[in-house]
């Protein structure tokens, strides 16, 4: 995606919130929620919904600092009063969900998962910014409905996360239902509720999620790992009814909100370097671009120049990556200018290390201070405790301190392992 047409997408959803605009998303929705022929109904959201919705999900949109004002405005509009223009929106997007799924699965098309996760990515983040959505229970038929049209031999990870938040969000049971319970699945919504609780660690009936899948909340870190990244399992989410989990009283309550605040926090962060990972190593069939609403930036062709061991600030490294390919041909002032302006990659700004073989690394960014030259230094305790590795000394130019913005093809900064991870290095 170059940078012209980000600027038009952004120029798109920025008119779209205007009242002028709005104007025009109603039409569209009256348009879509007063047919009454099912066959006009699949017609107008392939036609026009869809693309719509694919507009305001796609990961550009929902990753942009300056969009997300204008994103809320739509979304809040889009579910209206007490949610009842969102209802009717959804109810008809299902019918139309539910004939894709049918015909597309005949014709062996893609088109019925991409409108299964565009559509689930608005419903995700209309639900997410309306509270009072948990307490509508006409959203309940809904997510049953679409959960039908989601095709078991796809993986379509985003989908099935999508709706998982969608109906923890609902405060419904995130359990997804088996092919030979489906046609039960509309007629008796009440047997969502029944099913069983899978539980964390080796109390889940198929046994550990992964490496950071735990009973106890003290095993877990709080940054994910690896194979947490990489799991296709859903996260085990504790209920709100206490007789259902795993631990008594006090210890539930303190669980409860552990896992909640946790998933809150990291979920989103946890996806996005999934979604990184099968684009490295090309798995992802569907969506190669993460398409949550993460506030997360990649940045591509990382080499690491030099390493630092400090007794006092752990381990350190100077990384290289290629500048953004609006930059190549701006000056330095300017590029100056962007950087700080954009205010990515400021002190303390958490980052993760992906690489193709599945190795995760977290980090954060930190001050570019000198490391004394060993010629220059005595055998004191000083130099016993700090030590600095050159890796990248075959390319025959002088390694520096960091600057962003110093040359305009690639930029330098210096991070520092966060000490979750730092046994998992070691």
């Amino acid at each position: 995606m170059n940078q012209e047409n980000i600027e038009t997408r952004q120029q798109i959803i920025t008119k779209l919130a205007t009242k002028e605009r709005i104007a025009m998303i109603k039409a569209l929705i009256d348009l879509a929620v007063d047919c009454s022929i099912e066959e006009m109904t699949i017609r107008i959201f392939k036609e026009r919904t869809l693309s719509f919705f694919q507009t305001i999900s796609h990961s550009d949109v929902l990753s942009s600092l300056i969009l997300e004002t204008s994103l809320d405005i739509i979304c809040t509009f889009l579910f209206g009063s007490n949610g009842r223009r969102a209802i009717d929106l959804f109810k008809v997007t299902a019918v139309a969900l539910t004939a894709l799924a049918l015909v597309e699965f005949l014709k062996d098309d893609e088109l019925s998962p991409i409108a299964l996760t565009a559509s689930l990515i608005v419903l995700q983040r209309i639900v997410n910014l309306n509270q009072s959505a948990q307490i509508i229970a006409n959203f309940t038929p809904i997510a049953d409905t679409i959960s039908i049209c989601i095709p078991e031999q796809l993986p379509l990870y985003v989908v099935r996360r999508s709706l998982a938040r969608i109906r923890h969000r609902l405060d419904l049971d995130t359990s997804m239902a088996s092919s030979e319970n489906r046609s039960n699945k509309l007629q008796n919504h009440r047997a969502v509720f029944e099913l069983s609780q899978n539980l964390p660690g080796m109390l889940s009936e198929q046994g550990s999620r992964h490496d950071n899948d735990h009973e106890n909340i003290r095993d877990i870190k709080i940054l994910p790992t690896a194979e947490e990244i990489q799991s296709h399992r859903l996260e085990y989410l504790p209920s709100n009814d206490p007789i259902r989990n795993h631990l008594p009283g006090l210890k539930d309550l303190l669980d409860r909100q552990f896992r909640l605040l946790r998933e809150d926090t990291i979920d989103q962060l946890r996806d996005a370097i999934h979604l990184e990972l099968e684009r490295l190593n090309h798995l992802s069939t569907v969506q190669s671009k993460p398409n949550n609403d993460a506030r997360n930036i990649t940045y591509h062709k990382v080499h690491l120049l030099r390493l630092t061991f400090d007794r006092r600030k752990d381990l350190q490294i100077v990384a290289e990556f290629e500048q953004p390919s609006a930059l190549r041909k701006k000056g330095a002032a300017q590029r100056e200018k962007w950087w700080k302006s954009s205010k990515q990659l400021q002190i303390d700004a958490l980052l993760c290390l992906v690489s193709s073989t599945g190795n995760t690394i977290f980090f954060s960014v930190c001050d570019s201070v000198s490391t004394p030259s060993p010629k220059k230094r005595n055998n004191t305790e000083e130099e016993l405790a700090t030590s600095s590795i050159d890796l990248n000394t075959d390319s025959g130019r002088a390694i520096e301190h960091s600057s962003l913005f110093k040359h305009a093809d690639r930029a330098t900064v210096m991070l520092s392992m966060l000490k979750d991870n730092m046994k998992d290095v070691i």
